[in-house]
């Protein structure tokens, strides 16, 4: 106002998403004539996905209480919620590294061509010469070489089958475990391989399918996605697993998780494939997305890590942070 005080005004927001309706609300018992006044409130959200702000709505009952006056603010935004993220614990890292595994992928491969120093050793037939360290080779008579460890990462493809009810207004825990670990698997290996490769399928309501470099610039996209990706009731589970198959990455891990039994998606598969003459050329592990399954293998509190540090859960607002 421009001559007198506002007394008591409430902001209230509408914030909803396909599941559930917020309206949160801010109080200003006194706004000067001619005035401003600013206010915040808080909110948790308490599903992943696109939620809609707006329209604001002020309204005061001041003085007595008994009338209702307010006018509408057309300001509107958006916001997207990210799945929950948690870490891995030691037993799915063990799990998945495998001896054979870790000898043709995992393991670094000794060289004397790359950028990780490693030790020094006696020069053998074959060595670059440019690999010679004078000093050493002087101490001991005898030539020496610099060592180095020639790292591989390992790329990553995460299929996720999300078979389940359509309707947004039933909440699937099946699926939200399943969305909650590809997000976990996703987050950590961008964190922790650098330099390679990762892909993305999702078998859902709609279908997607990416695939490039690990790094944080991608995290945020791939988040959204998961965010997004609601159930249905026919998946496209063989045109995401026909692209993936597509995939040459010689070094890959390839994981499956699904809302289904392990035993029936197996069967969808390799039916579609009887049907196309070829077979599954790179198999998937199939991980079926069950409280006792996940729960071997993925934690939201803090347990001891390999190396006896102590990890933290990541919140939705400190995914994109961890790679500032």
């Amino acid at each position: 106002r421009r001559w007198l005080s506002s007394w008591m005004m409430v902001l209230q927001d509408q914030i909803r998403n396909s599941r559930e309706i917020l309206q949160p609300r801010v109080l200003f018992p006194r706004v000067p004539a001619g005035g401003e006044r600013s206010g915040w409130y808080q909110v948790r959200f308490g599903q992943r996905g696109l939620y809609e702000f707006g329209p604001l709505k002020l309204i005061t009952r001041f003085p007595l209480g008994f009338v209702e006056r307010g006018t509408l603010i057309e300001e509107r935004n958006t916001i997207i919620v990210h799945p929950r993220v948690g870490f891995l614990t030691p037993l799915w890292r063990n799990e998945t590294a495998d001896a054979e595994d870790l000898m043709r992928h995992s393991r670094s491969r000794v060289g004397t061509h790359d950028d990780d120093f490693h030790r020094l050793r006696e020069y053998r037939t074959g060595d670059n010469p440019k690999a010679i360290h004078w000093l050493s080779t002087a101490r001991n008579n005898e030539l020496m070489v610099r060592e180095y460890h020639e790292t591989r990462d390992r790329d990553l493809i995460v299929f996720l089958d999300l078979f389940g009810n359509p309707d947004p207004q039933v909440i699937d825990q099946q699926v939200e475990r399943a969305v909650s670990f590809a997000a976990t698997l996703i987050v950590d290996h961008c964190r922790r391989n650098r330099g390679a490769s990762i892909a993305i399928g999702i078998a859902s309501e709609r279908r997607f399918v990416w695939r490039g470099p690990a790094g944080p610039n991608i995290v945020p996209h791939l988040l959204d996605e998961l965010s997004q990706a609601h159930p249905s009731a026919d998946p496209p589970v063989n045109s995401v697993s026909r692209e993936l198959q597509d995939i040459q990455w010689s070094k890959c891990h390839r994981l499956l998780i699904t809302t289904r039994l392990a035993g029936d998606l197996r069967r969808i598969l390799e039916s579609a494939s009887d049907r196309q003459a070829s077979d599954l050329r790179h198999p998937f592990k199939i991980i079926e997305s069950t409280p006792d399954v996940l729960a071997r293998y993925m934690s939201w509190g803090t347990e001891q890590s390999d190396n006896g540090t102590r990890e933290r859960i990541l919140s939705r607002a400190e995914v994109a942070g961890v790679f500032q």
